[in-house]
């Protein structure tokens, strides 16, 4: 019976993975809503400006035709002009009130509806007449906006006076968003998303118009900081940080474990009451369970941690996988199945408490540990908020000890470790994931310039700056994690081990998410057989584990794709080729980063403006585009740095500056 536990994991999550490809076509038609600007960008000379003011634009005395074309389509494509009416040389020179001799080109679109004054023009003006030419907009601008006599173009004056004139080298672009599409002009805010966007079309690359958020004002600040319960959070590090440890350092140590569930109990309910009967539930049933099983039938002891793990696996597919499943069974069999009506938001950390309370009760079905008898040790044990949001997943008989254990808990040595610990987390987090994953955003986010109109360069520094982001981000959050419960007295393995310094990709999953892996690896691989029972059973045991893998991470088919990807490549290490890449020296570091960089390109294809295949696409048909060489001018320092500190190099130095300290206060010890 004990061996039926791993089969019903596996079972339950693979069917779980049922699931629609629905959720890719949000990704499928934002790539399209910028289609209309990428034939032009392909054809495109490379142009490259910045906000400053600085250019690399080569204009001659021809007008520079597609450049122009380009311009205005990728401007349009986002900011499209209704009743669109192109421009001519009289409308140039009598409505915007242009001097044609100041032009080498030009081409744009300005609207036929009365109440409206959508426009989009960009202009390439002769040597020494860009301020000319600027001042001239400038007052067709004022002229529009005088108008605010009437209140039937209030709407109109209002989109006027938000029009952005910019200039980069001999261009000149003015930019008025039209009346049905008001979320376009600077200084609104976008709808969803809170962005303040600045136009800047002259800052073009392949003649793409690149949208670039910014914040103006400290209120979007806030409204784009991060959530409460994030360890970066303001409201945490000021608040409910330094108010929990004080109160918890001041308590007597028998009182600790119930000051910690308190905080956990305030950390998981910060946001709202809405998931705390599903958890306390959850709670109460597995303690009673767990004494139950221990005290039960030899007949029973089996049965009844089976029973457990389908009620706290049931648990989790339906909130994470329930709505995937109608989903995909709606595709294949037509039944038109209502979706549930759970919500979009996740009950916090579900994924992680579950899978701690599953081990529990397994470890307490195979004799292991004995099961905690004192019910705020073991809700501590589950709530423990250090925990909650990114795990690491941490075994109850590796905190048992810590767990009862209040009044030694706490030493100087453990709290400079955690504050050390948590300070390196949160510099990988703020410093580098939240900066470096910027590339990535101006590339498929909300006003980037899409991934459409990247050139093969540009999309392979895109993903390489997603893969930072995700490890800085994650490993990030891990240290804080362990940091934070080592401040709180407890010991926790590390989740990250330098995974892109790896090898092979046998390595990289020893190095990444590590209890992760180990929780697959004693819950599921092992108990189902592992290597024991001969080459075929293996590789179905290994083929589960990671149909598992990807689902965990998400209810979308690109997960379950990612999870069957690494399948296929330790699949094929571990039968030829892990013997030749442990006598290579460069070239399996090289082969283990380009794999890993691209099943993030798989795990990534979730999101809007980054499908799956247009990426592919991207990265292995050599086509033009946008130009990496703006991105690295922005970016290169910090992807340098990212690269450096994924290495062991900032560990090594660290580890030597420790060892000097110490010399020297050995040094000083005698006086």
């Amino acid at each position: 019976m004990k061996k039926l536990i791993p089969v019903i994991l596996c079972c339950a999550m693979l069917l779980a993975a049922c699931g629609s490809s629905a959720d890719s076509a949000p990704a499928a038609s934002e790539s399209t809503s910028v289609a209309a600007s990428s034939e032009a960008a392909s054809s495109a000379e490379s142009i490259i400006g910045g906000e400053d003011g600085e250019t690399d634009i080569v204009v001659s005395d021809e007008a520079n035709t597609a450049n122009l074309d380009a311009a205005v389509a990728a401007i349009e494509a986002v900011n499209p002009i209704a009743n669109p009416r192109a421009l001519d040389d009289f409308s140039v020179e009598n409505e915007l009130m242009l001097t044609m001799d100041n032009l080498v080109g030009y081409k744009g679109d300005v609207t036929n509806d009365q109440a409206d004054c959508g426009l989009v023009f960009v202009a390439q003006a002769k040597d020494g007449k860009v301020d000319a030419v600027k001042a001239e907009l400038e007052a067709y601008k004022e002229s529009l906006s005088a108008n605010d006599l009437y209140a039937e173009f209030a709407d109109k004056v209002a989109l006027a006076k938000d029009a952005r004139i910019v200039t980069n080298g001999n261009y000149v672009a003015i930019v008025i968003a039209g009346i049905a599409n008001p979320d376009y002009a600077p200084h609104r805010y976008r709808a969803g998303d809170c962005a303040e966007l600045l136009i800047d079309p002259c800052t073009l690359q392949a003649a793409a118009v690149r949208q670039r958020p910014f914040f103006a004002n400290d209120e979007i600040h806030r409204k784009k900081g991060s959530p409460p319960w994030f360890f970066n959070s303001v409201v945490f590090l000021f608040c409910f940080l330094p108010l929990s440890l004080l109160l918890y350092y001041l308590v007597p140590g028998r009182a600790k474990n119930a000051v910690l569930l308190a905080e956990s109990l305030i950390f998981y309910c910060w946001t709202g009451v809405a998931f705390l009967p599903l958890i306390a539930v959850l709670i109460v049933f597995n303690y009673l369970w767990a004494l139950l099983t221990a005290r039960a039938k030899a007949k029973l002891r089996g049965l009844l941690p089976l029973a457990a793990v389908l009620v706290n696996l049931g648990v989790l597919v339906y909130f994470k996988y329930a709505n995937f499943l109608i989903d995909t069974v709606n595709q294949v069999a037509h039944l038109g199945l209502a979706a549930l009506n759970i919500g979009t938001v996740l009950p916090l950390g579900i994924s992680y408490y579950i899978f701690k309370i599953i081990s529990y009760e397994v470890d307490v079905c195979t004799g292991k540990i004995a099961p905690e008898k004192n019910f705020i040790t073991f809700a501590v044990y589950v709530l423990f908020f250090p925990q909650l949001i990114v795990g690491p997943i941490v075994k109850y008989r590796e905190m048992a000890d810590q767990l009862h254990d209040g009044a030694n808990r706490c030493t100087p040595a453990r709290a400079e470790h955690g504050a050390e610990l948590f300070v390196f987390g949160l510099a990988k987090k703020v410093i580098l994931a939240d900066s470096i994953g910027a590339l990535w955003t101006d590339i498929i986010g909300a006003g980037g310039v899409g991934l459409t109109n990247v050139s093969t360069p540009l999309a392979w520094l895109g993903i390489i700056a997603y893969s930072l982001q995700l490890y800085f981000d994650f490993a990030g959050y891990s240290e804080m994690s362990n940091g934070l419960a080592a401040l709180l007295g407890f010991d926790c393995p590390a989740n990250f081990n330098l995974p892109y310094i790896s090898g092979s990709i046998t390595e990289f999953w020893r190095r990444w998410h590590i209890t992760l892996s180990g929780w697959f690896r004693d819950y599921i691989y092992i108990p189902l057989g592992g290597n024991r029972k001969g080459q075929v059973r293996q590789l179905l045991n290994m083929f589960l584990v990671w149909a598992a893998t990807g689902i965990w991470h998400g209810a979308s088919w690109n997960f379950i794709a990612w999870g069957l990807y690494y399948f296929v490549l330790l699949t094929i290490e571990k039968n030829f080729l892990l013997k030749y890449l442990k006598k290579g020296k460069v070239w399996p570091h090289i082969y283990t980063l380009f794999f890993v960089v691209l099943g993030w390109g798989i795990f990534t294809a979730n999101q809007p403006g980054a499908p799956l295949g247009l990426l592919l696409q991207k990265l292995f048909v050599p086509q033009g585009g946008i130009s990496p060489v703006y991105y690295l001018r922005n970016y290169g320092v910090l992807l340098v740095l990212g690269c450096v500190c994924s290495s062991a190099l900032p560990h090594w130095l660290w580890a030597e500056n420790q060892q000097k300290v110490l010399w020297q206060s050995s040094l000083c010890l005698p006086c």
